[in-house]
């Protein structure tokens, strides 16, 4: 079963893995919802207690009013367990992101920090650090079940003297820091020389892609209007040979 019922791996395996009764295998895609999801793909991703709110297709509105907020992650490995005869419900291996209040938690709870120092040091106005499309980059993985996701999103990964795009036109959250969940510590995503190699690569993928996505963006926003304007201009001009 698939689709609505229980979400499914799709396509043949790209590898198997030790671990179970009989291996782990691991996928490139799944299918939850008749949506397709594939490695590397930004979810939102609902907790245990919000499952029952859990929505179809895709959802770059990270604001939800009072509505139970879905956590955010990359999908890193799709796998399902291999048990007897049988296979295990298919698990998702994300990266997590982090919202301002789950760092804000996070210094007090796990890492000491001081209420006065726990958001000193992030470089925010009050009204930036309420704005519902900032969150934090991370490293952290932990995996949950498939059935979780409540739709696609998108991630921007910019400098912070980029600033946040614009709401309406490009959507989804925006990342400027990466957050340490070790030790509770920010760095901005081009601080280089704070960064281990294998992590920079990684930052500079993300930041090669939002180059591209939003470059994207404002081509198809600029065709848009100029289709807009073309329109209008002949509209204009028909309504000017009929004498109108």
């Amino acid at each position: 079963m698939g689709g609505d019922d229980c979400a499914e791996a799709v396509g043949k395996p790209i590898r198997k893995e030790r671990g179970g009764d009989k291996g782990v295998l691991l996928f490139r895609a799944l299918k939850w919802q008749d949506n397709i999801y594939k490695l590397g793909d930004a979810v939102l991703v609902w907790s245990d207690e919000s499952l029952s709110k859990t929505v179809h297709g895709s959802q770059d509105e990270p604001a939800i009013n009072d509505e139970p907020r879905p956590y955010v992650c990359i999908i890193q490995e799709i796998r399902q367990q291999v048990r007897g005869r049988a296979l295990a419900p298919v698990e998702v291996v994300g990266q997590w992101m982090y919202t301002v209040q789950e760092i804000l938690d996070n210094r007090q709870t796990l890492h000491g920090f001081s209420s006065s120092s726990c958001s000193s040091s992030l470089p925010y106005s009050e009204q930036e650090l309420a704005d519902p499309r900032l969150i934090f980059y991370s490293f952290h993985i932990d995996p949950f079940d498939a059935e979780a996701i409540a739709g696609r999103c998108t991630i921007h990964v910019l400098p912070r003297v980029k600033g946040f795009p614009n709401e309406e036109e490009s959507g989804g959250f925006v990342v400027h820091f990466v957050y340490r969940h070790m030790d509770g510590r920010t760095v901005a995503v081009d601080d280089w020389n704070r960064m281990e190699r294998w992590e920079r690569k990684e930052i500079e993928a993300e930041l090669e892609a939002t180059r591209i996505r939003l470059e994207k963006m404002q081509r198809e926003i600029s065709v848009k209007f100029m289709n807009l304007a073309q329109r209008k201009r002949a509209r204009e001009e028909g309504l000017e040979r009929a004498g109108i």
